[in-house]
């Protein structure tokens, strides 16, 4: 989907929330950060983000 819709921010941020569940906490910290790209101060990636360990 993302290669479908690659400025899309809910596709961007659904793709990001996946990698916490797979350990790959950095890989989620990048994504989320791309993800607020799209939509600087999005509240979801934001807080999202700030709920990372």
């Amino acid at each position: 989907m993302v290669n479908r819709y690659p400025f899309d921010y809910d596709t961007r941020l659904s793709l990001a929330s996946t990698y916490p569940s797979l350990g790959k906490k950095a890989e989620a910290r990048a994504r989320y950060n791309r993800t607020l790209l799209i939509r600087p101060g999005g509240a979801s990636a934001t807080a999202r983000l700030r709920h990372l360990p």
